[in-house]
């Protein structure tokens, strides 16, 4: 309503909204580069029904999360494609600030590139997005199929299809996401997943899922206030000592680059990963047919 009305904005809302009308992404990147993230190793099927949604973070900023969300993919044998420099913004941003008449610009764009096709994505505002506010501001014949990359594995895992072959010796502690929790109600999915790694102990913050504190990265304040961001998740810090964790896990870029950017501000010890690149390291791999039929090998 503020925007529009016309009510003067910080001058950073105006910065990364004037960012994402010329290039479509909160950098004002160039859009030719936002698909170089994607290692040239990673096999992508032009005809497939399904679509890694990337997002902006993981496009620039975060990339080794798509890196990590595409061999995920790779390794569980699904088909799947991306869009490409095509891919622009979900809109996320433009909604958070009340631009909704740029918002709307980017979800028709991206809308009619999904439209009939299974989404996967690894960012948790992308996902909220993708799956919220597109028929909210389009109508409800707009909706995209899109699902999290953490719904993905879990749901592998249930059905026996996933091993892992290295031990993670930490003691983690995984911060629920706003956006991915709060909002979408995923809490039991990227714990299900962080169990089945061997080596891993799990703790709890004190606060947790529906009540956890939020890490400071979400809802733009990042682009208004960096240092209020920061202090925010040197909070988050603090509070992961306590439980006695030695490395945070997220399930969100924007979480991921807060935390860590509170880590380096506060000359902390502490590591933060997003959850899929904690997956890699684990040696994800598809279980084999004999494997999955209970069968052992001679």
């Amino acid at each position: 309503d503020l925007f529009a009305a016309g009510v003067e904005l910080p001058e950073a809302v105006n910065m990364f909204c004037n960012a994402i009308e010329k290039a479509a992404n909160v950098f004002g990147a160039p859009p030719a580069e936002r698909a170089d993230w994607l290692p040239p190793d990673v096999k992508l099927d032009a005809d497939a029904d399904t679509i890694y949604f990337a997002g902006c973070l993981p496009s620039y900023r975060a990339q080794s999360t798509a890196e990590s969300t595409a061999n995920i993919l790779n390794a569980l044998d699904v088909r799947f494609n991306t869009l490409g420099e095509d891919e622009q913004c979900c809109g996320n941003p433009m909604i958070m600030v009340g631009n909704l008449f740029l918002a709307r610009d980017l979800i028709r764009h991206n809308y009619e590139l999904l439209k009939g096709k299974k989404v996967i994505t690894s960012c948790a505002g992308c996902y909220r997005t993708l799956a919220e506010d597109y028929p909210r501001l389009l109508g409800e014949e707009c909706t995209i199929d899109v699902t999290h990359i953490v719904k993905v594995l879990a749901e592998h895992i249930d059905q026996g299809k996933v091993k892992f072959t290295k031990e993670i010796k930490q003691k983690v502690v995984y911060h629920d996401p706003c956006e991915l929790g709060r909002d979408m109600k995923v809490f039991d999915e990227p714990r299900k997943i962080l169990q089945s790694i061997p080596g891993i102990e799990l703790v709890e913050f004190e606060r947790t899922r529906e009540q956890t504190w939020c890490c400071g990265g979400g809802g733009a304040v990042k682009g208004v206030d960096f240092n209020l961001s920061v202090e925010i998740g040197g909070d988050k810090l603090q509070q992961a000592k306590e439980v006695g964790a030695t490395l945070i896990v997220s399930a969100c870029p924007s979480c991921k680059i807060n935390i860590n950017d509170a880590i380096i501000a506060n000359e902390s010890e502490l590591v933060i990963k997003d959850i899929t690149e904690l997956v890699i390291e684990a040696g994800i791999s598809r279980a084999d047919i004999a494997e999955l039929a209970g069968i052992s090998k001679a």
